[in-house]
């Protein structure tokens, strides 16, 4: 809607929930409905199976700037009993988007190739606290490994070390630096290594016909 500033409003009005996102493309209103699948989100796990990608991704601030403000993008608003939950309206929402445009989005497990983190034998000693503090270039596997998922220059990261939650290791240099990873993951007799996993994708899919 040109002129209208986009905006996403979720709020309870006459005993609904309502969920309101103007100006929004396509693709990013199936976006929004993936808020509670952690990471599939991310582009390196969404899979396309689409003749033309440009017509769902249109970038707002092109948009904006060529002065054809509203062109190729939607709103959408629903109405739900305040007794759903917000995960019910964003499922209502991904339905009502597959019947309105003739697509199918969808989460599914695929298997993909992924980098995996894995026990490799024996190491040595976790870092331990000092009077409560843990030194500065220690993290948790798990921030480790989130951290490593979202960048979008590398495959989905997983852990399979079965480690308890906090675990540290302590990383010698930048935890971007993977060479620098391997060997300080070595010292704890763990590693990163290639592997196809099953791992849940958002598909985007055009119906035959639609």
């Amino acid at each position: 809607m040109p002129g209208v500033q986009r905006k996403k409003i979720v709020d309870s009005l006459g005993g609904n929930r309502r969920l309101l996102l103007v100006n929004f493309s396509l693709f990013e209103l199936y976006l929004n409905t993936l808020s509670f699948h952690k990471g599939t989100a991310q582009p390196k796990r969404i899979i396309w199976e689409v003749a033309d990608t440009s017509r769902y991704l249109v970038n707002a601030a092109t948009v904006q700037a060529s002065g054809e403000e509203g062109t190729n993008f939607f709103s959408y608003e629903s109405r739900l009993p305040a007794s759903a939950s917000l995960a019910d309206q964003y499922e209502q929402m991904r339905l009502d988007l597959n019947r309105y445009f003739g697509m199918q989005g969808r989460v599914e497990k695929r298997i993909r190739k992924c980098w995996v983190l894995v026990r490799a034998g024996k190491g040595e000693d976790w870092p331990k606290s000092q009077t409560g503090k843990f030194p500065p270039d220690t993290r948790t596997i798990e921030f480790l490994v989130g951290h490593w998922d979202l960048r979008q220059d590398l495959p989905p990261v997983l852990d399979e070390t079965g480690l308890p939650r906090g675990t540290r290791v302590q990383v010698n240099g930048s935890i971007d630096d993977m060479e620098a990873v391997r060997k300080s993951l070595k010292r704890y007799g763990l590693q990163l290594v290639e592997a196809e996993r099953e791992i849940e994708v958002f598909v985007f899919v055009e119906k035959q016909g639609g």
